[in-house]
């Protein structure tokens, strides 16, 4: 085919129209993503806690553009709130990360119309910790004597986070070196050497270490070791009353002590029992100079307590003194009291003797021992022991008989009354016997009858009338 100049024409109008018009215009709103963090870094590094900004105001296009931001995620980066995801600025705070730094990627994806373009920012997140504050001192004070145990504290360092400190203590100073019970302890200690009469000060370090690593800066302690200077000690155990009745307060105290700085200690404790039983005995104030204790119950018999006295002075010297206290009983004896329920009694009747009167003023329990001190005829009572044992009155001639009876009694701290007694009167209860003179009965036992003047005059009558007709029948 001829192209003609006309032809020609057409068809660069047409090229120029239908092609490379529209082709410009698309390739000019094709539009670029730039992405920036910090001052125009592609990546940067923030700690915990901060404000990130993600900027995407250098993308460009010919056309109007819109914005959008989305964290690229993987299977270990946590989740971030992004705020302005479509705006060319966006903004996020870093997280914590508990000790290990974690990386987070952002992605900016503009649009012009159907056309996009995407750029990539990376941002390192570093753990904010703040190291722990190591704080040391030696407890209750800085100046020890040699011997003594002294301990070391570090329970006041801190962690502004709250993480848990480990501890480390080493020596870093002082003539004498000492080994520490446990140099990984919050409060390690020391047994103070003996330093001469020159003394010694120690020296000692404290690091604390949180538990995401960080170190605090090391702390010093200083501990002065003042030589023991041995002054003779020595004192003397007294007691107010060395002679005492049971339930009465005794004091004890400890005099003429040496020295009298105010360094001694003391300590009372109840010693041996030298005579009696021996008795629990409570001291009060047992470590001061002056003691006290009441004195116990002792059941009868003096009991002779001793109390041993130790006085001590700052470097451990000891010194010991004893004292006894002799416990007497004060028990007040009982009262017996011996009764019957019959005092005059015939033969075969029952009797019964009574000691419920009998007392006993402080209070104890009684024991009763009843035993028969007088009579012609000898009975058998229930039983001796008890309170009110009862017998039967014995068979009894004509004169009757009197019975006697003792009683004592006992309390359970076995102190026994003065004996009591009581008599029993039994009477004859058989037939009387009888003489018969004309025709009376005489009883032996009664009152003087009457009548027996008169009978006596008529049997005399009666015998002179009888031999008077005797003698005249002979006569005749």
């Amino acid at each position: 085919m001829k192209i003609t100049m006309k032809s020609g024409v057409f068809l660069s109008l047409f090229f120029y129209f239908f092609l490379l018009i529209p082709f410009r215009a698309a390739w000019a709103a094709q539009p670029t993503a730039v992405a920036f963090v910090g001052e125009g870094l592609s990546s940067t590094i923030v700690k915990e806690g901060d404000k990130v900004i993600l900027d995407g105001t250098e993308s460009s296009s010919e056309a109007n553009i819109t914005y959008v931001w989305n964290q690229v995620l993987d299977e270990t980066t946590p989740i971030i709130t992004l705020y302005g995801v479509n705006s060319s600025q966006a903004s996020f705070i870093a997280p914590s990360v508990n000790g290990d730094n974690i990386v987070l990627k952002f992605a900016l994806t503009v649009y012009s119309g159907e056309l996009s373009s995407q750029d990539i920012v990376t941002v390192t997140v570093q753990d904010a910790n703040v190291a722990p504050v190591a704080v040391a001192d030696s407890g209750s004070g800085k100046a020890f004597f040699e011997g003594t145990v002294v301990t070391l504290n570090g329970n006041k360092s801190s962690d502004s986070e709250g993480s848990v400190l480990t501890y480390l203590w080493r020596q870093i100073s002082g003539i004498h070196l000492v080994t520490l019970s446990d140099i990984t302890a919050v409060t390690p200690s020391f047994t103070a050497p003996d330093v001469g009469s020159s003394g010694d000060i120690l020296e000692f370090e404290l690091t604390v270490t949180d538990d995401q690593g960080a170190q605090s800066l090391p702390t010093r302690v200083s501990v002065s070791i003042n030589p023991v200077i041995t002054v003779p000690i020595s004192a003397e155990a007294v007691a107010d009353n060395s002679l005492v009745d049971e339930g009465k307060k005794v004091i004890l105290t400890a005099d003429n002590f040496l020295p009298e700085d105010g360094s001694l200690t003391f300590l009372w404790t109840k010693g041996v029992t030298i005579k009696g039983s021996d008795t629990p005995i409570t001291l009060y104030g047992d470590n001061s100079s002056t003691a006290s204790f009441i004195a116990p119950d002792i059941n009868g018999d003096d009991t002779i307590f001793t109390f041993i006295l130790t006085v001590a002075n700052s470097s451990g010297e000891t010194f010991r003194d004893i004292v006894a206290v002799t416990v007497q009983d004060n028990n007040q004896a009982p009262v017996a009291v011996a009764e019957t329920d019959k005092s005059i009694v015939d033969e075969g009747m029952s009797v019964s003797l009574n000691g419920i009167g009998s007392t006993d003023a402080d209070g104890n329990a009684l024991t009763y021992q009843w035993t028969q001190i007088g009579g012609i005829h000898t009975v058998t009572l229930s039983d001796p022991t008890v309170e009110n044992p009862y017998f039967t009155a014995p068979d009894v001639d004509s004169n009757g008989d009197t019975l006697i009876f003792e009683l004592v009694v006992t309390d359970d701290q076995h102190m026994s009354s003065i004996a009591d007694t009581v008599q029993v009167k039994v009477n004859d209860t058989s037939e009387p016997k009888t003489d018969t003179v004309v025709g009376c009965t005489l009883n032996p036992n009664s009152d003087v009858d009457p009548m027996l003047p008169i009978l006596l005059v008529l049997s005399i009558w009666h015998l002179w009338r009888g031999r008077r007709a005797r003698g005249g029948a002979i006569k005749s």
